[in-house]
Parts: structure tokens; C-alpha cells; sequence
């Protein structure tokens, strides 16, 4: 990873690429040694192996931080160099506007002097006593046109003074982007140094980091034969169950014929009208206990059924749960900070059904709670006005 490949919109997504390896601070040093130093290679490489031996290349926080400050320079440079190109087009039109400023003053001033010299040809004509009407008459237009010339000479003094004004605010703002940009040139110089150690870093962690990846595979391929061998636990122990269940079912059967047995045996020695009260007794009984082994025996294939309906949808949630976690793995992420954020937001939902079916019971009793009340208060106001009516009834017959 370089600089070179930090290059249109999608240059440098921090979220998808580097992830937090704990609470670790990896160093990179500012100085960087000579090309071809195997030595600080090499401690390079030992600073970016964590304690558990996973390789923690591409996602320390310190080269994190490098990083973003090689595209936040790289930004800052393009920023600078589109303002000063923009200050510089602003510096042309000023100059532009200045100039035709300063051409239509010095217009403006020659045309003054023409008008202020037929003035004083004039007044000079009337102080001679050689005047007439026509000459006031010219007099005052001369005097009129000057005044107009002299207005529009001052507007344009004070549009050339907020020219030049803003002519030196920009050529300064000008200049102080020039210094910014050399800055941001000796930094980027800086960072292109520390890249090259960061890029020759990345290349000779690149077999460790197939080592790594390899061990994770095993590591999900014995959390595999765990949960395999789970299964079957839970598989052994069902069988189990069924069978104890059976075995149950077949005393209780062995007992209740004894039982049958006995009782018709009692029947027999005993009077028609006993026997044959003390046999429907004994039927009713024999109904209710086949009706009590029916339900059980009901029950039983239910639960059992759950039992497997639920170890099936178990192996099929590991089953995908493994595959995914193949899938993240081979695609480079983290299959455990995926899972258990899964995980976390399927607990929330849960959490949140909970609450709004609690609510919804809540209401309920209240609105029940309000109903009564309401059939209580009725009834009450019934049996009063029923206590009063016969009282009203003597009064008006009276």
C-alpha cells in the first residue's frame, strides 16, 4: 500500500481497511534508515506481531495515523493549489479593473483642465466687459459640466483606492499561500520517505501474514470438529432420553395390567351389584389411565419432536454460522466481530419485542381495569336510583 494507489474518490477508506488490534502502540520510526536495511526490517516486522502470534500488518494504529496524515497533507495541497490559482486569477482581474480605473481618472482630469481653461477664457472675456447673454449662458454650462466632471472624478478616485486595497489584501494572501505550499512540499517530501519504509514493510510481511491465515484456518477447523463432536453429544444424550422414556412406559404398562388383573380377581369374589359397580370403577379408571398414557405418550413424540426440530435448525445455524465465518475469513475480515455484532442486534430486537408486548399487556389490564370501573360506577348508580324510586312513589301518592 502506497501513495501511488491513494488516487480518486475511493483512495483511502479508514472504516473498511484498518481495524483497532487491541490496545497495542506500534513505533515507526521518523528517520528511516538507508534502502536495504535488513535490521530495521526485521524490527519492524517483530513490532507487528502480537502476543497471541498473529501478524497485525496493514492495521496498526500508528501507521493508521501516518497514513492519514500522507492524505490529509495530499488534500491539504490540492486545497492550497486550487486557492492560489484562484487568488491568482483574482490578483489578474484587479490589475484588469485598476488599470481602467486609473485610465478613466487621468480622462476624467484632462477632460477638468479643458473645461477649467474655457472657464477662465471666458471669465476673463467678461472681466474685459466684452460679455453678452450668450456668454453667461456658456459660462454656466461650462460651469455645470465641470461640476458633473468633478463628481464622477471623485467616484472613480474612491473606486481606484478599494481597488488597490483589495489588490494588496490578495497579493498577501497570495503570498501566504506560496509559503504554505513549500511547506506542504518539504511535508509531503517527509512522508515520502516514511512511505517507502511502510511499502517495504508491507512486502516482507507478506509471508507472514499466509502464515497467519493459515493458522486461523485451523483455528475454524477445530472449532468445526468441536461443534461436530457437540452435536453428537447431544444426539447420544437423546437417545438416551428415548430410551429411558420407553423403558418408563413399559413398567407403568406392566403395572397397570397387574393392577387390571388383581382388580377383575377381587370382582369375581365379590356380589353381581359390587361387581359391577366396582367394574365400571375399574373401566373408568383403566379409560382414564390409557387416556393419561395417550396424552403422555403425545407429549412425548411432541417434545421429541421439538427436541429434533430444534437440533436440526442448531446444525443448520452452525453449519451457515461456519461457512460464513470461512467467507469473512477468506475475505480478510473479522469473522468474530461480525458474528457478535449479529448476534448483539438479534438480542436487541428480542429485547425490544419484549418491551412492546409488555406495554401492550400493561394497556390491556388498564383498559380492563377502566371497563370495570366503568360497570362498577353504573351498577352503583342503578341500585341508588332504584333505592330512590320507592321512596318517590308514597310521596307522590300523598
Amino acid at each position: 500500500f502506497s501513495l501511488a494507489t491513494m488516487e480518486g474518490d475511493d483512495m483511502f477508506d479508514t472504516e473498511s481497511y484498518f481495524e483497532d488490534n487491541g490496545d497495542e502502540d506500534y513505533f515507526i520510526p521518523n528517520s528511516p534508515e538507508p534502502e536495504g536495511s535488513e535490521v530495521q526490517i526485521n524490527a519492524l516486522k517483530s513490532q507487528f506481531i502480537t502476543g497471541s502470534g498473529a501478524v497485525s500488518a496493514f492495521n496498526d494504529k500508528q501507521t493508521r495515523q501516518e497514513r492519514l496524515r500522507m492524505h490529509a497533507t495530499k488534500q491539504e495541497a490540492e486545497t492550497t493549489s486550487k486557492e492560489a490559482l484562484q487568488a491568482g486569477q483574482r490578483i489578474a482581474a484587479l490589475e484588469h479593473r485598476l488599470g481602467a480605473c486609473e485610465k478613466t481618472c487621468r480622462y476624467l482630469r484632462s477632460e477638468w483642465d479643458r473645461v477649467d481653461e474655457q472657464i477662465s477664457a471666458l471669465e476673463a472675456v467678461l472681466q474685459r466687459g466684452g460679455g453678452n447673454a450668450q456668454t453667461d449662458a456658456q459660462l454656466q454650462r461650462l460651469y455645470e459640466e465641470q461640476t458633473a466632471i468633478q463628481c464622477d472624478l471623485e467616484e472613480q478616485e474612491d473606486l481606484e483606492n478599494t481597488l488597490a486595497d483589495e489588490l494588496t489584501n490578495e497579493k498577501a494572501s497570495h503570498t501566504n499561500l506560496a509559503f504554505k505550499q513549500q511547506r506542504i512540499a518539504e511535508r509531503q517530501q517527509q512522508f515520502a520517505a516514511t512511505d517507502a519504509l511502510l511499502v517495504r514493510r508491507d512486502a516482507a510481511l507478506g509471508s507472514l501474514r499466509v502464515g497467519a491465515e493459515a493458522g486461523a484456518a485451523q483455528k475454524v477447523l477445530a472449532r468445526a470438529a468441536a461443534a461436530q463432536e457437540q452435536a453428537a453429544r447431544r444426539e447420544k444424550k437423546k437417545q438416551e432420553d428415548q430410551q429411558r422414556a420407553a423403558e418408563a412406559l413399559e413398567v407403568a404398562r406392566t403395572k397397570l395390567a397387574a393392577h387390571a388383573k388383581a382388580t377383575q380377581a377381587r370382582l369375581a369374589r365379590s356380589t353381581s351389584a359390587d361387581s359391577d359397580r366396582a367394574a365400571d370403577a375399574v373401566d373408568q379408571r383403566v379409560r382414564a389411565l390409557l387416556d393419561f398414557k395417550a396424552s403422555r405418550d403425545k407429549a412425548a413424540a411432541a417434545a421429541r419432536a421439538a427436541a429434533e426440530a430444534r437440533t436440526r435448525k442448531k446444525q443448520a445455524e452452525d453449519a451457515a454460522e461456519e461457512e460464513e465465518r470461512r467467507a469473512i475469513l477468506a475475505a480478510g475480515g473479522n469473522p468474530e466481530l461480525v458474528l457478535r455484532a449479529r448476534r448483539l442486534e438479534r438480542e436487541a430486537a428480542q429485547a425490544r419485542d419484549k418491551a412492546a408486548e409488555a406495554l401492550r399487556a400493561r394497556e390491556t389490564a388498564i383498559a380492563a381495569r377502566i371497563a370495570s370501573e366503568e360497570q362498577r360506577i353504573k351498577k352503583e348508580r342503578a341500585a341508588k336510583e332504584k333505592a330512590r324510586a320507592p321512596a318517590a312513589r308514597p310521596a307522590a301518592t300523598t
